[in-house]
């Protein structure tokens, strides 16, 4: 009767255990790499391939719930906007609206009030980027995912403030 791990250490007299752990893994990241990239032929399987070519722009708003009414004023149509924390281009704001910064309170009664803040204001910009919607999910150029109201610290030329995404659509020209 045969072995099953010969004197020299291998699998039957054929492969060495190493060598089979190394064919395995091998073959899973083979598996994962087809699962996660091959899938453009097959629709049935759905377009999983992020890093498919991007054309077109995304219009989107941002909201910025309070920011010093000072600050505020340095946040201008044409600046430049980017994810303060990865660098990542957001493209030229197009539109700044100024809104009254609101804080809810909860009176002696229990009641809900909203109070205006003093010295700060609230913003909306609106802007435009490079980047596409691949199922129904909204890609950069930069193959980085945006979500609605995902809470980011933004960054101007001259200013850093959190803001989340109201809206984001492909645009229409």
């Amino acid at each position: 009767m045969k072995k099953i791990i010969d004197e020299k250490g291998r699998l039957f007299g054929v492969i060495s255990p190493l060598d089979l752990v190394v064919l395995l893994a091998v073959a899973a990241v083979a598996l994962m790499a087809y699962g996660r990239f091959g899938r453009d032929d097959d629709p049935s399987l759905g377009n999983q391939n992020v890093f498919a070519p991007k054309t077109g722009e995304l219009v989107y708003t941002v909201y910025v719930p309070k920011l010093r009414e000072d600050l505020s004023q340095t946040v201008r149509v044409g600046d430049p906007l980017r994810n303060n924390e990865s660098d990542t281009a957001f493209g030229v704001i197009t539109d700044v609206q100024r809104v009254p910064c609101v804080q809810t309170e909860v009176g002696p009664d229990g009641t809900a009030v909203n109070l205006e803040v003093e010295g700060y204001t609230g913003l909306i910009l609106t802007g435009r980027m490079d980047g596409s919607e691949i199922d129904g999910r909204f890609y950069l150029s930069s193959n980085h995912q945006i979500y609605l109201s995902q809470k980011i610290y933004f960054g101007t030329p001259y200013n850093v403030f959190a803001g989340l995404f109201m809206t984001i659509e492909q645009a229409a020209d």
